[in-house]
């Protein structure tokens, strides 16, 4: 009930209640309060009740360490995300694509495009496949990181694809918070051929894109392109968005 509900103080109290009480304590409750920190988004308690699993002398299981993994990386803390990752290796504890992914989704949060790729490779080197939940946090690191996530982020698209990797919405709209203009248009032709619908943030974030260019015209009249099909998909919230002092049609 205390891991449900995110209560991490009354959980990791009823863990250390029971240990000084006598009653036999197994890696399950731990991974509870972790999961409880988790919730709540606890990233040091969670890292101190792994620490605690151990010095139990208890060995944590895969769960354990994704779970703080994942806290971490929630919480921006990408590189103690990769190193508790780390210590999975030699200790026979078999990592999987959740646990992966919560390292390449910390990885996002920090803009480490290159850490999250070296991730990407690591799954299949394990002969795993990367999933899209995976592919669109390294999309994500491609767009937090600045110059180049363009290249970065076509470059992951492609091998998407050939990986029969379906880009969701939440991939493309990475993708095109990656700026560039010049493509903007054709992404959003390629979402809708695949079957994905744009939302409002994708619409959002390409005209924030072509606003970035202005000085030319022709990225006026792309974003205005783009308010124009937000429009006419039904996203009232865009309605009154303006491009250079103009509103939207």
């Amino acid at each position: 009930a205390c891991e449900k509900g995110g209560r991490w103080e009354l959980a990791a109290w009823l863990l250390c209640e029971a240990g000084q009480n006598g009653l036999k304590v197994d890696a399950i409750a731990f991974n509870a309060v972790i999961s409880a920190c988790e919730a709540c988004g606890h990233w040091k308690q969670a890292a101190q009740v792994l620490t605690d699993l151990v010095h139990s002398g208890l060995k944590p299981d895969a769960f354990s360490r994704c779970a703080v993994a994942s806290t971490q990386g929630k919480a921006g803390q990408w590189e103690c995300s990769l190193e508790v990752l780390a210590q999975m290796h030699g200790r026979f504890v078999r990592m999987d694509v959740f646990g992966l992914n919560a390292a390449i989704s910390a990885c996002e949060i920090a803009g480490q495009w290159s850490e999250a790729f070296t991730l990407l490779r690591e799954l299949r080197e394990r002969g795993l496949q990367p999933d899209v939940l995976g592919c669109s946090a390294a999309l994500g690191a491609c767009a937090r990181s600045g110059a180049g996530g363009w290249a970065n982020a076509a470059a992951l698209m492609r091998g998407m694809l050939v990986e029969a990797i379906q880009p969701n919405v939440i991939a493309y709209n990475a993708a095109a918070r990656c700026g560039d203009r010049s493509r903007l248009l054709d992404l959003l032709d390629d979402m809708i051929r695949r079957g994905v619908q744009p939302d409002a943030t994708t619409y959002e974030a390409m005209v924030s894109a072509c606003e970035r260019g202005f000085g030319h015209e022709r990225e006026h009249y792309k974003a205005q392109a783009l308010l124009a099909a937000a429009s006419s998909a039904g996203f009232a919230q865009l309605r009154a968005r303006t491009v250079r002092g103009r509103a939207a049609p």
